[in-house]
C-alpha cells in the first residue's frame, strides 16, 4: 500500500493521485470505498504478512511521483523471497515412487468422482458383499472377478470410486 504523497506540495495535481483531493461529485464515495477496501487487509492474519507499504516522492519539476524504480525493485525482491519460501518445502520432498504416485492418482480420481455418484445403492451393496462376503473361499479364493459393463458415460468410473471409497472407509486405510 502506498503511503500518502506530499499532497500539500502537489497543488492541483493532487486530485489525480488521491480521491480525497478530487473535486467531482463521485470522489467522496470513491475515497470511502477505497478506505473500506484497505481497512480489513491489515487485520487479516493470512494477508497481513504480504502487505507491504511503500513511499513515493513528488517530483516538482516533472509534476509526477518519483521513486517507482525503488518500489519495483523492492516488489521483485519480496516476490522472489516469498516464492522461494513457498517452494522450499516442495523442493526438499523426495520424488515419490511409482507406487506412491499411482496411489495418489487413484485417491485423487476416486475423491473427485465419488461426489458425482448417486443411487444404485443395491449394486454398491452387491459389490461390497462380493468383496467382503463369504461367497469366495477355499480353492476358488482369488480366482473370481466382479465386472461392471455399461455404455460410455453411464457412470462406471463413479461407481468404482464409490465402491473404492466405501471399502477404504470400512478397512480404515488406503487400499
Amino acid at each position: 500500500m502506498r503511503e500518502p504523497l506530499l499532497y500539500a506540495e502537489m497543488g492541483a495535481e493532487a486530485a489525480l493521485y488521491s480521491e480525497e483531493f478530487a473535486i467531482d461529485a463521485g470522489a467522496p464515495a470513491r475515497a470511502e470505498h477505497l478506505a473500506a477496501m484497505k481497512r480489513p487487509l491489515a487485520g487479516d492474519r493470512e494477508l497481513a504478512p504480504h502487505l507491504h507499504r511503500y513511499k513515493l516522492d513528488w517530483g516538482r519539476q516533472a509534476a509526477r511521483p518519483t521513486g517507482l524504480e525503488a518500489w519495483a525493485e523492492r516488489a521483485i525482491e519480496v516476490f522472489w523471497r516469498q516464492l522461494d519460501e513457498e517452494t522450499a518445502a516442495f523442493a526438499r520432498e523426495s520424488v515419490p515412487t511409482w507406487q506412491e504416485q499411482e496411489r495418489f492418482n487413484l485417491e485423487e480420481f476416486t475423491e473427485r468422482l465419488d461426489g458425482c455418484f448417486a443411487g444404485r445403492e443395491a449394486l454398491i451393496g452387491e459389490a461390497i458383499e462380493f468383496l467382503f462376503g463369504a461367497g469366495v473361499q477355499g480353492a476358488e479364493a482369488g480366482t473370481q472377478a466382479w465386472c461392471v459393463t455399461a455404455e460410455n458415460g453411464a457412470g462406471k468410473s463413479a461407481f468404482f470410486a464409490r465402491v473404492y471409497e466405501t471399502v477404504r472407509r470400512r478397512i480404515g486405510a488406503t487400499i
